[in-house]
């Protein structure tokens, strides 16, 4: 069931906000700090958690010591795009791995 309360706009600074009570913030999952998009719509502003973005170099690092990695052509266009670039090559060889 939605949980709705009623706030007021405020001015802060040179910007607006409006203040989450800890209620809302419970209810909705959210948490300080949390990363949010903030989307507009006519009449309406709607506040949704982000959605995690991985890199590649982070989730390698992550991998434990000595595990082995077997690359697959997924054949889609952005592996293409990384490959043509470098920028692939360069992520794969600070964690030490090879393409090609």
């Amino acid at each position: 069931m939605p949980y709705s309360s009623v706030a007021s706009i405020s001015k802060w600074g040179n910007s607006q906000g409006v203040r989450l009570t800890n209620n809302v913030l419970r209810h909705a999952k959210l948490s300080l700090s949390d990363q949010v998009v903030i989307r507009s719509e006519p009449g309406r502003v709607v506040i949704e958690k982000a959605k995690p973005k991985y890199v590649l170099a982070d989730l390698l690092a992550q991998m434990p010591k000595g595990e082995t990695l077997t690359l697959v052509d997924c054949g889609c266009a952005r592996a293409a795009t990384l490959a043509c670039s470098g920028e692939l090559n360069s992520t794969l060889s600070k964690s030490g791995m090879q393409h090609g």
